[in-house]
């Protein structure tokens, strides 16, 4: 449906989502072009961010939105836009490997781009290792178990972040508080311009 508005961010959400970071790292499918939706969602997050300091739900009507908005007259905008996430799925690639585990549903992408995006800006990117990551990963499955056993002794950072990677992961606030869980636990600084 979204294809259907075109213009310009439509073409960009469409070259994004054949970057290597889609064909070769994500490990969920493209059916219902599934690559599209994350790409049309981390583009509004950048948009979000450069133009109002903040950060949007990435519901779909504000995806068709931003696509109507955009659709012409605003080319430079979008290519600036592009070439951001770009740069930022680039140094993502690196880190993940084929198919990876760690991304293997639509719910984490954007906050794991808004992280790298982060690491990036402060360079401190030596802290965003692929094992760091799954040690992340472990810590929230371990956690939940602990929890169920004794709730007092679980952390509840990491069972929050848990909650909210289940439930409304497209919610500002959900991407906001599982972004800042995230830096707080792999070292990273949060960015005071959106988080």
């Amino acid at each position: 449906k979204r294809n259907a508005i075109g213009g310009d961010l439509v073409a960009a959400i469409n070259r994004l989502s054949q970057h290597a970071y889609f064909s070769e790292c994500v490990k969920f499918n493209n059916a219902r072009y599934k690559h599209r939706e994350v790409s049309a969602r981390i583009l509004l997050v950048e948009e979000s961010i450069l133009n109002r300091n903040s950060l949007i739900d990435t519901k779909r009507e504000y995806l068709d939105g931003l696509a109507r908005k955009l659709k012409s007259g605003h080319s430079d905008q979008v290519f600036e836009l592009e070439r951001s996430v770009l740069s930022v799925l680039d140094v993502m690639s690196s880190v993940f490997s084929k198919n990876d585990d760690l991304l293997s549903s639509q719910g984490i992408q954007v906050v794991y781009y808004l992280l790298f995006r982060t690491a990036i800006k402060f360079d401190v990117m030596d802290n965003l290792s692929r094992a760091n990551l799954l040690d992340f990963r472990r810590n929230v499955s371990e956690n939940r178990e602990i929890a169920a056993s004794d709730y007092e002794k679980a952390s509840f950072d990491l069972l929050e972040f848990d909650r909210l990677n289940q439930q409304g992961t497209n919610d500002a606030s959900s991407i906001r508080e599982r972004y800042s869980i995230l830096c707080k636990h792999l070292s990273v600084r949060v960015d005071d311009t959106f988080g």
